[in-house]
């Protein structure tokens, strides 16, 4: 028997309930979130170089950043066969990079 008030028959409340959502635990939503962020960050890491600003492969300024950096490190490491002692110094006090830097730790008194 129908209650005062209450919808009968199929258009009754509980022919219309939603079925469960499937559930997602809370740790693969975490680990999907964190995969997406890490490739996010991978992506503008690659992107952008030293201070943020863009930096372009394979321009021309990039190309040749790297082969004097290329050519620097491997003079230094002949020159350290040869003489160790000065390739040390070299390997501690050059720096390469967007500027090639001659920054000893102490002043270099140079004999000849």
């Amino acid at each position: 028997m129908p209650r005062p008030g209450r919808p009968t028959g199929s258009g009754c409340a509980s022919s219309r309930r939603r079925r469960p959502r499937p559930t997602r635990s809370p740790t693969s939503s975490a680990a999907r979130i964190a995969a997406k962020r890490d490739a996010l960050v991978e992506a503008l890491t690659q992107a952008y170089g030293l201070g943020g600003r863009v930096r372009r492969t394979g321009s021309a300024a990039e190309r040749a950043r790297t082969a004097v950096t290329a050519r620097i490190k491997d003079a230094i490491r002949r020159i350290g066969d040869v003489h160790p002692e000065l390739g040390r110094h070299l390997t501690r006090s050059v720096r390469t990079g967007t500027f090639c830097v001659y920054d000893p730790d102490q002043p270099t008194r140079w004999t000849g």
